[in-house]
């Protein structure tokens, strides 16, 4: 990576509250802290973005007036094979999962 880029990626961590690590070698406690951080985002994302699916999914098939169950089915399926999938995520353990902290100034 250029130096310019790392001072840019460097900017923007510290700016979003992340602690940035010490330079050498990382434990393996840490690394799995870190681990469950980025997982907790992921999920807290993507489980938005289901909801969100859902919600357009229903208002597509009622507005378009193929609201019949066999024209849905073709949306919903997947929809919640992806949902249960996301869901399954704060399950695995190791690394698992936790929400990371909120960023300076309290509101995220």
């Amino acid at each position: 990576m250029a130096n310019g880029k790392r001072t840019e990626a460097t900017s923007r961590k510290t700016e979003a509250g992340y602690k940035l690590p010490k330079p050498g070698p990382v434990s393996l406690e840490a690394f799995l802290e870190g681990q469950r951080q980025i997982n907790g985002s992921f999920y807290e994302i993507l489980d938005k973005i289901m909801d969100a699916l859902g919600t357009i999914s229903v208002a597509l098939s009622t507005a378009s007036g193929s609201a019949d169950e066999g024209k849905r089915a073709n949306a919903d399926g997947p929809l919640a094979r992806t949902k249960k999938l996301v869901d399954d995520v704060p399950g695995i353990d190791p690394p698992g999962c936790v929400p990371p902290p909120p960023p300076p100034g309290g509101s995220g």
